[in-house]
């Protein structure tokens, strides 16, 4: 399983991996799994930032069906273009009030070309961007990935 290397921050033991979930109040149709290891990148220098993905290692596989299924990742070297999808149990607030979802929420943003991106969030300060992240738009705001999104594809 990937995610967020900064979401590694409990031992193995603590941590189980859930898939087919899309209701908090429910479990139909899911699968849990025990965690037998946790990886960050090596290059991961710790909170949000370069290299921020870890691989989780499931004490048994999750059984594919028509619920769960593996994430499509691109081939090495492919710069993917159009859009992406976030799905997330984030905070679906507009304010600094958080309030979290009790069904999986999904998102479809356009993917910005990085130079693009990296103008904008740069400014005339140095950029937060990395040439590991994607960035998605539109830039001028609106729904978008937020806290408790984190690890999330």
């Amino acid at each position: 399983v990937f995610t967020a290397a900064h979401c590694l921050v409990y031992p193995s033991l603590l941590v189980s991996a859930v898939a087919g979930l899309h209701n908090v109040g429910g479990t139909s149709g899911s699968q849990s799994r025990s965690v037998s290891k946790q990886t960050q990148h090596s290059k991961y220098g710790g909170d949000v930032g370069p290299y921020d993905i870890g691989i989780i290692a499931l004490s048994k596989a999750f059984d594919f069906n028509d619920k769960i299924q593996p994430v499509a990742l691109p081939a090495s070297g492919v710069i993917h273009s159009g859009s992406a999808t976030l799905y997330g149990w984030g905070s679906t607030s507009t304010t600094s009030t958080a309030s979290m979802p009790k069904l999986l929420q999904t998102v479809t943003k356009p993917i910005i070309e990085y130079s693009a991106c990296e103008a904008h969030l740069g400014g005339a300060g140095a950029s937060p961007l990395a040439d590991t992240n994607i960035c998605t738009g539109p830039l001028t705001g609106g729904i978008s990935a937020c806290s408790g999104d984190s690890g999330v594809p």
